[in-house]
């Protein structure tokens, strides 16, 4: 169902309030307390509060959560105080946003259906910029992913983050590309691999993500049930809120504003940021909801779901039911397709090596 005209202009109005009343006079300086991070989880309650009703309300204690994440990096990705100020009054208009996505070698072939999909389904209709980020290719997957991608191709720059970024299943890096590329762009697509477009027009969604500032997948199980109490514990949010249907991190639009800096991007990329916010130990233990099926009777803490944990957590506390403006339309658009592999870009390149060495045969032999 469409958002109706009179629910976006109301959103938006809010927005446009929040802007001019609340943020651009607040100090959003991150501190760095001292306390330790608590990693037990939290006790099941058969009833809790309520959320405050006001987006305001709700707003405000997010841009309360407190993170122990050096100011250095706050910089890096214009997430401190001057580089918001700079990054909102950088507004490009553009209402088609770049695709952006990341790979490591155990989602090569994954990657390589992602790519082909979108040659096909997306860049046929729209002339999109798309940038990939290289997580932990080999060289050689490197070279055929650069050749016939049409992309951007990045190494995505572990060192100038701390340590625990490096752990891939910990899904840290994700916020921060999203993050890095919107110092850029001020609107982007992100897709995870498994996403596959069905070919249908975009036009519509690429609009009301533009309007709402942010469109993301809706998700499955209950956030409670997905998220480990180190992450409640580290933002100082209560699970029993949060007895909600996740949102999906699998594909998000979001456009870079004054709201999404502040109230979205800040904290979810400042809990990545810090150790035992989004990721702790042991994420192989704690990632897999299906293997931890036996413990589907306890509504709490069965698995974590690290960035996807995370963002549902910022969604819930801001929009808390009303929602409905946020999801794509699951069906319509798009669809998730794990482990559907490909070796369209391998045949491309080794096609035309072969070309290649054919042509250089035929010099030679001139």
């Amino acid at each position: 169902m469409r958002i109706p005209c009179e629910r976006r202009h109301e959103t938006l109005q809010r927005y446009q309030n929040i802007q001019t009343a609340t943020l651009n006079t607040a100090d959003m300086s991150i501190t760095n307390p001292s306390h330790a991070v608590q990693d037990e989880n939290v006790t099941f309650r058969e009833s809790c509060g309520t959320f405050p009703k006001s987006l305001e309300e709700n707003l405000k204690i997010v841009t309360d959560y407190r993170f122990n994440v050096p100011l250095d990096y706050q910089r890096f990705l214009k997430l401190d105080v001057d580089g918001i100020e700079n990054l909102k009054k950088r507004i490009l208009g553009k209402t088609i946003p770049v695709i952006a996505t990341a790979v490591s070698s155990n989602h090569f072939r994954e990657i390589q259906s992602l790519i082909e999909n979108i040659h096909e389904n997306v860049m046929k209709t729209f002339d999109m910029k798309f940038i990939l980020y290289d997580i932990g290719l080999t060289e050689p997957e490197a070279k055929i992913i650069q050749k016939n991608c049409r992309c951007d191709y990045r190494k995505f720059p572990f060192h100038k983050f701390p340590d625990h970024v490096r752990i891939l299943r910990g899904y840290t890096w994700k916020p921060i590309i999203i993050q890095l590329v919107l110092i850029e762009y001020d609107f982007i697509m992100w897709v995870d691999a498994s996403i596959r477009f069905h070919g249908n027009v975009l036009d519509s969604l690429f609009k009301e993500a533009y309007e709402t500032e942010i469109k993301i997948l809706p998700g499955g199980g209950s956030i409670a049930d997905r998220t480990y109490g180190f992450t409640f514990n580290a933002l100082g949010e209560d699970p029993c809120f949060f007895r909600r249907k996740e949102y999906s991190a699998s594909c998000i639009l979001i456009r870079r504003t004054n709201f999404t800096l502040h109230g979205i991007l800040k904290p979810w990329v400042s809990c990545a940021l810090q150790y035992g916010c989004m990721t702790s130990d042991n994420v192989e233990k704690i990632i897999d909801c299906r293997r931890n099926g036996l413990l589907s009777d306890v509504p709490l803490h069965r698995c974590h779901r690290f960035d996807q944990s995370v963002i549902s957590i910022l969604l819930t506390r801001l929009f808390n039911d009303n929602n409905d403006f946020l999801l794509i339309k699951y069906k319509e658009y798009l669809s998730k397709k794990r482990r559907l592999t490909s070796d369209y870009l391998e045949k491309l390149y080794y096609s035309d090596l072969s070309e290649r060495k054919s042509n250089e045969a035929s010099l030679t032999d001139s």
